[in-house]
């Protein structure tokens, strides 16, 4: 058989669950298949492995360079999702800022949406189907349902293996970790050089309030609202950390993004309602042939949190780094040979950008560095349409281009003749 043809097609596990619901389906794309021969009780059988990945799988192998202007994270992406023929459903209720520019860079698709959604504090679990799965994006509490059968999920022992005849949780562990106590971040902005964006909020589950304090710098803010709003996310991410709760079950319904009832908590006080936020499924049936190791074993490993705390993912993604300057071509409207505003900013176009129009579109306001600024005095000298500058970026974030110099090249040469004028 052509094992690569199953490569990209759609596979879906479809789970009969006790409660006689809606069954469990796992659905996603073949990605990888790999074959071995076994050999049982004299008999040879060849063994499939297969790994299913969600739609996201060619957004995280791509590798790309794009600028986005004016849009919000979520705008960003749906956009990208969309591209991929991923299936989205939006429940957020919270207002994002716009982006006047915003750049992937040198980074895969998912990677680009990740970090932008862990700054933003924005979650996704997967929706899944018979014959499809969809990407839900959630921002708050109550957007959050149980999976249809199991509202309620009860605590009991099992025997060994994970197997009962009730689906129910059989182990139930929590875990409290030291938090940091204060989170302060700060940003500068040039039309408002002397503003106070800085920001602080402090961590009410540490133990030593104020005694642990992670700042940032830069913030990645301007507005002293969005910095507000950046430092109540990292908090509730700290929240989410200070706690965690571990357990393992049978019950088929505990599924990312899919909330329960605990009864019968082993601790009475955890009796309530739970958000799943991790699952790892281990399910056995019908290994090779009947017989006496053919036993069905359906064994959940999850981590939950209450249901009323704010799920933030974490900030693990890296940021991409510029590692030094680059050139770029500067541009503006068809015809007009100085493109500028009051500022001294101007427009360029990167060598990278596949999808620029070399136009004014082309980029934000760009500043531009001058041998002297000072108040309503120094040198100006506004770089031309069609000039090679020199860009930098402010502390490496490609979000962030600054104009250090610029350069002749062949269609632009220096004003007389080299060498012989030197």
């Amino acid at each position: 058989a052509d094992r690569s043809a199953l490569l990209g097609q759609p596979v879906t596990v479809t789970i009969p669950t006790q409660a006689l619901m809606t069954p469990r389906y796992l659905n996603g794309k073949v990605t990888r298949v790999a074959v071995s021969a076994v050999e049982l009780s004299g008999t040879r059988y060849a063994a499939y492995e297969l790994t299913v990945e969600p739609d996201l799988w060619p957004m995280q192998r791509d590798r790309n360079l794009r600028i986005f202007q004016g849009q919000t994270v979520p705008q960003i992406v749906k956009t990208l999702l969309g591209e991929s023929r991923v299936n989205m459903e939006e429940r957020l209720s919270g207002s994002y800022r716009v982006w006047e520019y915003c750049v992937q860079y040198q980074e895969s698709s998912l990677d680009f949406i990740s970090r932008l959604l862990e700054l933003e504090g924005i979650a996704y679990h997967f929706r899944h189907e018979q014959d499809r799965h969809t990407l839900v994006l959630t921002d708050a509490p109550g957007q959050y349902e149980p999976f249809p059968g199991y509202e309620t999920i009860p605590y009991h022992v099992t025997p060994s293996g994970g197997s009962t005849d009730e689906e129910g949780i059989s182990q139930w562990a929590l875990e409290d970790s030291v938090t940091p106590g204060i989170y302060s971040l700060d940003d500068y902005d040039f039309r408002k050089p002397n503003a106070w964006l800085f920001q602080a909020r402090q961590n009410p589950l540490s133990p030593q309030p104020g005694s642990i304090d992670v700042y940032d710098w830069p913030g990645r803010f301007v507005e002293h609202g969005h910095g507000e709003f950046y430092a109540r996310i990292r908090q509730e991410r700290w929240q989410v950390e200070h706690r965690q709760t571990q357990g393992t079950a049978t019950a088929l319904g505990i599924a990312p993004g899919h909330t329960f009832v605990l009864r019968n908590a082993p601790f009475f006080g955890d009796n309530g309602e739970y958000l799943t936020t991790v699952a790892h499924y281990r399910f056995e049936e019908n290994r090779y042939a009947s017989g006496p190791d053919s036993n069905t074993l359906h064994e959940i490993r999850f981590e939950v949190i209450p249901a009323d705390v704010p799920y933030r993912p974490a900030q693990k993604t890296p940021w991409p780094r510029t590692y030094g300057p680059q050139t770029a071509k500067v541009v503006g409207p068809q015809g007009e040979s100085i493109w500028t505003d009051k500022y001294g900013r101007v427009k360029v176009k990167f060598h990278w950008d596949r999808l620029g129009k070399g136009d004014d579109t082309s980029s934000s306001w760009v500043r531009v560095s001058s041998a002297w600024a000072g108040q309503g005095f120094g040198g100006v000298q506004i770089p031309r349409v069609g000039d090679e500058v020199v860009v930098d970026f402010i502390n490496g974030d490609p979000d962030r281009p600054l104009i250090t110099g610029r350069v002749y090249n062949e269609a632009s040469m220096p004003p007389w003749a080299l060498p012989a004028a030197a």
